[in-house]
């Protein structure tokens, strides 16, 4: 798997005032290599260090305080290594592990990573996908928010935060809004994702499109960005069994569909927006293009790979607490609709019922309920057999091992 280096110094804004700036932590390993460039330099270009200092942009008793404090601008480094050879110039950016900004209340720590990473296209996917950079106030200027309707979806996201850039953030509830969602000010974090990756500050919509630096590295980063893309913006159709990705940018559409291609995963998808809500769709049906959404683009044991597990494999198979989990799982829209627990607890106490009688107990369409009724037998809760000319439901007796635990 061939490595894709990130340019950090993409990172560098020449007009940051230094207290506002990035800076790497230094190590004593990288300490030395620096203060031996500016040795080499000194003496090369016959400048005193103070001349040198201020060269480069600090005075020396900035610097001297930095080389104290084991912090350095980036700026600074950057100016540095413009006067080294290419070896010598690798040397010191193989040692930058850790950058920081900010002062006081406001100062953060975190790892810098210097190569493309999966969980790194996972999330810029989630961010592009649900999420937004804008620009706050004094010490919340750099805000980042994401949100969805799972918890564990941000869960998931905090790990892949924490493992990339050695940082966590709480995870909030919205009860107007029915979702959860982190909003976090991290300048470094929020850099990476807009200068190096691209994503655009304030609203994305129509213009979000996979980055460059992804599509240009090998196939399986491709693929990680679309977890990122498919966890958040993707959708499990409980009714008719799919897969569903819904977005206003027709790029990002194609994006997903050529990844999609690759995998020679069958899809259905119009060039044209949906009337209804102006979004650009694509949809997976068969069961093996399915079964490949499960495999490559869902994250195992989340409620969306749940969701659809469950619904390819059967609710026995996916090893669950109790039947009540199916509302969890297959949470309803509107407080007024039939969820497949109301249709659960109508068979605990008819043995057999007809499509007919389960309409009537619930009060419900013909097309709604035999939508109920074939979600539940896919997902092997109910069983059918035709009695006396009859198509009948009951509970899966197998089942009752899943009650008893």
């Amino acid at each position: 798997m061939r490595e894709v280096r990130l340019d950090l110094f993409k990172l560098y804004d020449a007009d940051e005032k230094s207290k506002g700036s990035i800076k790497v932590i230094l190590s004593n390993k990288s300490k030395c290599l620096v203060k031996d460039l500016l040795e080499d330099i000194k003496t090369k270009k016959q400048l005193t260090i103070y001349e040198l200092s201020e060269k480069l942009g600090m005075k020396y008793s900035t610097l001297r305080m930095s080389f104290q404090r084991n912090r350095l601008s980036l700026n600074f480094i950057k100016r540095l290594l413009e006067f080294c050879l290419e070896s010598k110039r690798l040397e010191v950016i193989k040692e930058i592990k850790e950058l920081s900004s900010g002062t006081g209340n406001t100062y953060i720590k975190v790892k810098s990573p210097q190569f493309l990473t999966t969980n790194l296209c996972k999330i810029v996917g989630a961010i592009i996908a649900d999420g937004n950079l804008y620009l706050g106030k004094n010490k919340r200027k750099w805000q980042i928010k994401i949100g969805d309707q799972y918890r564990d979806n941000l869960e998931i996201f905090s790990k892949w935060l924490e493992q990339e850039f050695g940082i966590e953030y709480e995870i909030k509830k919205d009860k107007k809004l029915r979702m959860f969602y982190m909003d976090f000010s991290n300048k470094i974090i929020f850099d990476y994702l807009n200068k190096i990756f691209g994503i655009r500050i304030g609203n994305k919509s129509s213009l979000v499109t996979m980055p460059e630096v992804i599509k240009e590295a090998t196939f399986n980063y491709q693929i990680a960005f679309g977890i990122g893309l498919s966890m958040f913006d993707g959708g499990i159709g409980f009714g008719r069994r799919n897969f569903s990705l819904n977005t206003k940018s027709e790029k990002l559409i194609h994006d997903l569909n050529k990844i999609l291609d690759k995998l020679n995963v069958k899809y259905s998808y119009s060039n044209k927006q949906n009337i209804a809500n102006g979004l650009y769709q694509t949809y997976v049906w068969s069961e093996e293009g399915l079964r490949k959404i499960l495999k490559y683009f869902l994250e195992p044991n989340t409620t969306k790979w749940r969701q659809l597990s469950i619904l390819l494999n059967g609710f026995e198979y996916s090893r669950p607490r109790n039947l009540e989990l199916i509302s969890e799982l297959y949470p309803i829209q509107r407080k007024t609709s039939s969820s497949f627990l109301d249709v659960i607890n109508l068979f605990r106490n008819n043995t057999l019922m007809t499509k007919k009688e389960v309409q009537l107990k619930l009060n419900r369409g013909e097309r709604t309920t035999r939508s109920l009724l074939n979600s539940l037998e896919r997902m092997k809760v109910l069983m059918s057999a035709t009695q006396n000319s009859y198509k009948v439901w009951k509970l899966n007796p197998n089942l009752n091992k899943i009650e008893r635990r």
